[in-house]
């Protein structure tokens, strides 16, 4: 367990983390007290906020990717009255700005974001046409700007992406999922292969749901995706691909019920999934791990006796693990949490 940066109130979320090293990682998400995004960084002593410039009437930071000491990237979305637009901010090694992004349908958020290199950043999320009907939503940062690139949508009912990872500028995939009635959903894979995003097939487990919210890829031959579906009670969902295929990959479901939300693979031997999952009526903080051969379920702390969950996790290349999340206190507030494997 870390502890987060002092932000007053403390009343606040991270949704995501990435870094360089064990000693340059940023976790983002959002004070809820002051209605906008929020930004950490750890330095390998310490967490400390960062200043993020004030956009809208509340803004939120869903997903962030570090490339360089000197380049991070860090999207979501931004509401100026009952209006949601995608949102982008950009670090040069010394501050955060906002870079503009395109303004599409009537209403979008950005939920991920994967920066390739200097002048190959992908970002994906979901935006609203007119009808109120959701559709993928895929833009590329070639350098100079950002832009819409199409992205397919196989459902009619609506359709979204929550995760997006990539090995190459042309190797990347979007995860997300596309609905197939007023209650059901199917889980949903996208590939860019440096010319088109194209729908590649992947399983979509028994019952009612099945979601796939993040995704982590090793090598062309060696990526994973997951999430949860929906049966009588949520279970956890991992799958992967071996250059052929999606599988469904075995997963512990320590509890009745947990979910998947965020996954970090450093190697094809070493992968963590984050999450919760209910031993009893309140959620505590999920982490499972790849060794190569299984996935086990990780003992990980939780604070008092409010619902404590993982939204994502980033991996180091020396072995150290950086999960962060939210801590529900008994009167219901959000507050920041951040856990450390090493």
């Amino acid at each position: 367990m870390q502890r987060p940066a002092n932000i007053g109130t403390d009343t606040a979320y991270l949704s995501s983390v990435s870094g360089t090293s064990a000693r340059d990682v940023w976790a983002v998400g959002a004070d809820l007290t002051l209605s906008r995004a929020l930004i950490e960084h750890w330095n390998g002593r310490r967490w400390r906020l960062v200043p993020v410039p004030t956009v809208g009437d509340f803004s939120s930071l869903i997903g962030v990717s570090a490339l360089t000491a000197s380049d991070a990237w860090a999207v979501g979305y931004k509401e100026k009255g009952t209006i949601n637009r995608g949102l982008a901010e950009h670090w040069d090694g010394t501050r955060w700005r906002i870079v503009p992004t395109p303004s599409i349908g009537t209403g979008s958020f950005l939920w991920a974001v994967v920066a390739i290199s200097s002048n190959d950043v992908w970002a994906v999320g979901r935006y609203e046409d007119t009808s109120g009907t959701d559709h993928t939503l895929a833009e590329h940062w070639n350098g100079s700007a950002w832009s819409v690139v199409p992205s397919q949508d196989p459902g009619a009912v609506g359709n979204s992406f929550f995760g997006v990872s990539a090995t190459s500028a042309a190797d990347v995939w979007a995860v997300g999922n596309t609905i197939t009635g007023l209650t059901a959903s199917d889980t949903l894979v996208e590939h860019w292969d440096g010319a088109a995003w194209t729908v590649v097939p992947a399983p979509s487990p028994g019952g009612i749901n099945a979601f796939l919210y993040a995704t982590s890829a090793v090598s062309p031959t060696d990526a994973w995706a997951g999430s949860y579906f929906t049966g009588t009670t949520n279970l956890g969902l991992i799958e992967q691909w071996d250059g052929t295929g999606w599988t469904v990959a075995s997963d512990p479901n320590p509890g009745p019920a947990d979910n998947l939300l965020g996954i970090s693979a450093a190697s094809s031997a070493s992968a963590w999934a984050v999450g919760d999952y209910f031993p009893a009526a309140t959620s505590n903080t999920l982490t499972e791990h790849w060794d190569g051969l299984t996935w086990t379920f990780v003992s990980s702390p939780n604070i008092g006796t409010g619902a404590n969950e993982l939204n994502e996790v980033w991996t180091a290349e020396t072995g150290e693990a950086f999960a962060v999340g939210t801590v529900l206190a008994p009167d219901r507030d959000p507050h920041p949490l951040i856990e450390r494997f090493c």
